[in-house]
Parts: structure tokens; sequence; C-alpha cells
């Protein structure tokens, strides 16, 4: 009876063959839940990491590095006067390049197998360090914290649409839904991308003196349109202004002074030329941010300033300042700003 173990050896090489197959099919559905994992984990850390900034509480910003998850199945046959053994392994390392990225065992040691058994071993590893060289991620996550058109809180669950809500203790924090890209853009550049390059370009110091309303030709109030005098010259030109008030730092969407301001109460006025591009100016005209209140507007005067210019950077910056070094930190981010819409039209 001679065939019987010759029947066997290939029983268990067909078992261990299709053992494999189901390894390969098991190591696909680990990759996809393994990407599924990462996805949780950095969108995890960016909305907690935003709730605490919320509240002004210690938060940290974490990089993943060296993922690697390991599957291996193990074959085992038994027989009276020997044993056999065969092993199949397939190692995904996501740290290394996409042909070196798998590594695949196959072993097959001993005689003839009377009975089988399997093993699978399954091991899952990462490193998280924390960021502590990069000003401007923590500052992304502050600014995003504190824009309500993008982050909002409240003590009761959202009834609108929203890109992602969650509770934590007796406030609910989400993002709207038209917020969603901005979120995106915020875990993106805190999480993937390279610190940005220091640009030449940088803002202009100064300080609003005083904020007056603005005026259509017939003399009525031009909504969210302001004229503001500043204390410093800065260009003529349209850009962002960030004014430094007592719980926050708005960035509101600046205007050069191209045509002088109408009068209050007047009808039918003629436009007249105001200053020309480039030209050092103290006054400016400033759009509202939809979100800021009347109250807001009050604390703007005499407040300290940051203009930044889109076509005439300041050619001298003040060396080695804090501020400076802020602005060149944030400057991605301010370019994105002046694409966006959530500003007050005329």
């Amino acid at each position: 009876m001679r065939t019987r173990p010759v029947f066997l050896v290939a029983l268990a090489l067909i078992c261990a063959s299709c053992a494999s197959g189901c390894l390969a099919r098991k190591v696909t559905a680990d990759g996809v839940n393994l990407r599924q994992a990462l996805i949780d984990m950095y969108t995890d850390q960016a909305f907690d990491n935003l709730i605490r900034a919320h509240e002004n509480r210690l938060f940290v910003q974490l990089s993943y590095s060296q993922l690697s998850v390991v599957d291996k199945d193990a074959v085992t046959g038994s027989a009276v006067g020997g044993e056999a053994d065969l092993a199949r392994g397939r190692a995904t390392d996501l740290t290394k390049s996409a042909l070196a990225a798998f590594a695949n065992t196959t072993n097959y040691t001993g005689k003839f197998p009377l009975g089988l058994s399997g093993q699978r071993d399954r091991i899952l590893s990462f490193h998280a360090d924390p960021v502590t060289d990069k000003n401007y991620i923590y500052d992304a996550y502050r600014d995003f914290a504190h824009n309500s058109g993008l982050f909002v809180v409240s003590d009761r669950k959202p009834t609108c649409d929203v890109h992602i809500a969650r509770k934590c203790g007796c406030n609910w924090y989400w993002i709207p839904r038209e917020a969603g890209g901005d979120f995106l853009q915020l875990v993106i550049r805190t999480s993937f991308l390279p610190a940005p390059p220091a640009p030449a370009e940088v803002a202009w110091e100064t300080s609003i003196k005083s904020i007056d309303p603005a005026y259509d030709k017939d003399g009525n109030l031009a909504p969210n349109r302001y004229v503001i005098t500043l204390t410093k010259d800065v260009p003529n030109d349209d850009g962002l202004l960030q004014v430094t008030m007592k719980d926050k730092k708005p960035w509101l969407r600046a205007e050069g002074l191209y045509n002088k301001p109408f009068e209050k109460g007047k009808a039918k006025q003629q436009q007249e030329a105001g200053l020309a591009p480039g030209v050092p100016t103290k006054t400016l005209y400033v759009r509202l941010d939809t979100t800021m209140t009347p109250a807001d507007t009050v604390q703007l005067a005499g407040s300290a300033a940051l203009f930044l210019s889109q076509h005439y950077p300041n050619p001298s910056p003040r060396p080695g300042g804090a501020d400076t070094q802020k602005v060149l930190d944030l400057l991605d981010n301010i370019r994105i700003q002046l694409t966006k819409t959530n500003f007050a039209s005329p």
C-alpha cells in the first residue's frame, strides 16, 4: 500500500497551494484595509487636533513612517515514522518601492505526511514621531479651528449637511460640507507635503488708524465694504490684510484705492479716479469675511496689521522678525485664501 503516502503528499501540496492562493487574496484585502486604516489615522489626528486647537489645549502632530504588515501561513503534516512541513509567507512593506514591496517565501521539508494542521501569524507595525520643527503646521490648525466658516462648534447636533461631525464632551464639532475641500487641503499640507520654501515675498507692517463704512454711487451703505486708514504707507494694490485682534488674527481681502470713495447720502455721484497701482498710500478698501460680527469691526481700529501685496512685496523685511517668519510659513495658505469666495460681494 505504498500509493497511499504518495497520494497524501500530493493532497498536502494541493492544500498548501490553495492556502497560498487564499493568502494572496487575503493579503490583497489586508492591503486595502491597511490603506483605509491609515486614512482613518490621519483623519482622526487632524480632527482631534482641530478640537484641541479650538479649545486652546495642547495638541501634537505625529508623522507616521515604516509602515508594514507581515502575513505568514504555515501548514504542518505528520505521519508514522516521519513528518513534513510546508510554509508559505508574504511580507508587505509600504515604505519600499512598488517592485520591492512584496517578498514571497515557500519552503518544504520532511517525508510523507498523514495529517495536516495550519497556523497564521499577522503583524502590523509603524513608527510615529512627533513633529516639533514645523511651526506652520500648528499655525494652520489654529487658523482653521478658529475660522467659524470652516470649523463649527455647538452644544447641539448639526442639522445641516456636514463633511465630518463628531461629539466630544458636551459639544458637537463639525466641518460644513462646502468646507470639505479646505479640510482635505489641511490634512495634505500638515501630513504629507514638505515645508514650503521661504519665498521672497513678505508683508508690509502697519496698523489700522481708523475704519469707516464705504458707500455706493447713490450714497447708500455698501455691505461689508469699508475704507481703512493705516498708520504707515503700503503699496496701492490688492492683497490680504492680517489684523492682530484680541482673540484671533483674521485675514481680510484688501483692494487698492483705484477710485476715490463715494460720499454718504449723495445720489448719482460720478466715479473719480484714485491712485495708480503701486503708489504709496495709507488708505485701502477692505471686504470683511461674512463670519465677522459688528463687534469685530470695532476692534479693528488700533490693531496691528500685516499687508501682503499681491504685486508689490516688501523688498526690505525686518531680519529675524517673528512676524516675518510667520508670514513666510503661512504664505501658501494666504495664496489659497486669495482664491476663495467666502468673502462678501459688493
